[in-house]
């Protein structure tokens, strides 16, 4: 019943809606632009690997999650040919600029006939889908031809749509025909679970944990004097910001230089378009907070707000700050919280971040040097950002941070292996 509903009206559906949104948004137009063939041939059919390659799906930033997997993949495997499939056109400059990804393109339109066509192709050893984004026919199509297939990083939370009544019955017909799932904890595992797929569910971490860790290990060369001050002051940098979320943060910063508190401000918008920063700048000059440009400074005024206004830096730019924001949650769902606690930050969500388990589990964490401080702390308006600052404002933390950091780099390393170790067998044949 639900193959038939799939393929003859829901993705039908899917496909024309995408079409008509792609009149009026640049990114859908441009996904669509990707996958345009190229002499009569599909972008997914334009090249063939030497060799049988392992396959991995990232839907956009999701590429995060395999990049550590690819890296330990390449070492241990230096032969093993590497093809990344993206949803996205956001993610292509991240995976085009990654060495060890052998050839990318976007991911064919989940229909049999592209898949099957894309499968016989490319011939891959084992299909490895980070976090999220399993298509229904990409599933199937994968299972016919005896192609083993793995979702890791999976998190299901309780508040996720996929849980709703239809939603949880397609969402377990779709995820039965993994091989195996590796979710991220044991609150995951319950959730898949009750879709009945506790059977081929393991608990095995996150694989976000190595990456944020490498990343800092080898961080993007940045404007470094811009963040140079006096010991006394403090930083605060919100990430991957919406304009929900920049709305709170400027009465807070509008507050907090009111009442003189010494700290300095960095904006990092998740999407830096010139439409978004000219409308973040105007709001900030109505409420009389002046705004320097990082792509225009050298150097920075105390009393100006930072706005960052470009992308692929934040991860360096935490390992400058004290206090972290997260953006997305005033919006609808809080961006992941691991770079700035792996920079050693507390880290600060709103209240939409129930889909994020890391979130929730370092929100219940007790920091032994300071136990009035957790590593992500929940801020419901302006003045909780007030109060929490006041607080800490004359603090020494050095030792606070070292703890986060330490609590990350706890955590990292397992879920990467466990991927490998599940892969191991299929790397021969």
């Amino acid at each position: 019943m639900y193959l038939f509903i799939y393929r003859y009206f829901l993705y039908p559906f899917l496909y024309l809606s995408f079409k008509l949104l792609a009149i009026f948004n640049p990114k859908i137009k441009l996904a669509f632009a990707l996958r345009k063939p190229i002499n009569s041939t599909p972008p997914w059919l334009k090249s063939s690997l030497a060799s049988r390659p392992v396959w991995f799906h990232c839907a956009s930033g999701e590429f995060e999650y395999a990049k550590p997997v690819i890296n330990a993949l390449k070492i241990k495997y230096p032969g093993i040919k590497i093809l990344v499939t993206y949803f996205s056109p956001s993610v292509v400059d991240s995976i085009e600029k990654f060495k060890n990804v052998d050839f990318y393109c976007p991911v064919p339109w989940d229909h049999p006939k592209a898949l099957q066509d894309f499968l016989t192709h490319h011939a891959p050893r084992a299909l490895l889908i980070a976090r999220t984004d399993a298509w229904p026919e990409m599933l199937m199509q994968a299972k016919e031809m005896k192609i083993p297939s793995l979702l890791f990083s999976a998190t299901i939370s309780n508040q996720s749509s996929r849980m709703n009544w239809f939603a949880k019955n397609f969402t377990a017909w779709t995820l039965q025909n993994l091989s195996e799932i590796h979710c991220v904890s044991e609150d995951d595992f319950a959730n898949f679970e009750r879709l009945n797929l506790g059977s081929i569910t393991k608990v095995c971490g996150d694989t976000r944990y190595d990456q944020v860790i490498d990343r800092l290990k080898n961080p993007k060369p940045i404007k470094d004097a811009l963040f140079r001050h006096k010991p006394s002051e403090k930083i605060l940098v919100a990430g991957s910001t919406w304009p929900e979320d920049e709305a709170v943060l400027l009465q807070m910063i509008k507050t907090s230089l009111g009442k003189r508190l010494n700290y300095r401000f960095v904006l990092v918008p998740h999407e830096p378009s010139d439409a978004h920063i000219s409308s973040l700048r105007q709001k900030a000059q109505s409420l009389n907070i002046t705004t320097e440009l990082y792509s225009e400074q050298e150097t920075w005024s105390p009393k100006s707000v930072l706005i960052v206004n470009q992308i692929g830096i934040l991860a360096e730019i935490y390992a400058y700050a004290l206090v972290a924001f997260v953006g997305g949650s005033f919006r609808k769902s809080v961006h992941s919280v691991m770079e700035p606690l792996a920079a050693g930050c507390i880290s600060l969500v709103g209240p939409k971040h129930k889909n994020n388990r890391e979130a929730l589990f370092m929100k219940s964490v007790a920091l032994q040097s300071n136990p009035k401080i957790k590593p992500v702390m929940e801020m419901k308006k302006a003045q909780d950002f007030i109060t929490l600052l006041k607080e800490i404002e004359k603090k020494d933390l050095a030792e606070t941070s070292k703890e986060i950091q330490k609590l990350v780099q706890s955590r990292a390393g397992e879920a990467t292996e466990k991927v490998l170790l599940w892969l191991k067998p299929y790397l021969n044949s």
